[in-house]
């Protein structure tokens, strides 16, 4: 058990249903925790309700329909984990200038974009080739709680 799944009005969101998060996305799976996926690629979107993830919503950053989307996450654990990395510095921002009051968590694999993803508001920095989904999962309990 970890806070996430034991505090139903937090969700897990996972913007980005690419190679970085797709690990993670199965290990929430098989913990029951409920997980939310936005993308912006439709092949993305139908490999992950082959793989049996219900929750996905398509995304287009170029309607602006999806800053209201962003505003209603505001109390959830984001993970910015989209493959384009400019695109995770966009969410960040744009969820820090709304009323956003959850925790930000972005998937990386290079230092260089440690620091601009810190700059671009995210909380918590996660290296995927230092550590595995299952240590993400075993560090959801601390973020929850702080």
């Amino acid at each position: 058990q970890n806070h996430i799944s034991e505090n139903p009005a937090t969700k897990v969101i996972l913007f980005g249903f690419g190679q970085k998060s797709r690990n993670l996305a199965h290990q929430f799976q098989k913990h029951g925790i409920e997980i939310e996926i936005y993308d912006n690629n439709s092949e993305y979107h139908e490999t992950a309700k082959e793989l049996g993830f219900s929750n996905i919503n398509l995304i287009d950053f170029e309607d602006e329909k999806h800053l209201d989307i962003l505003s209603e996450l505001s109390q959830h654990l984001i993970i910015c984990s989209m493959d384009d990395e400019a695109i995770n510095h966009y969410l960040a921002i744009s969820l820090k200038v709304n009323p956003f009051h959850g925790k930000i968590i972005a998937l990386t694999d290079t230092k260089q974009t440690n620091r601009q993803l810190k700059l671009a508001g995210a909380d918590i920095i996660f290296d995927l080739y230092d550590e595995s989904a299952k240590e993400f999962l075993e560090q959801l309990d601390e973020v929850g709680a702080k």
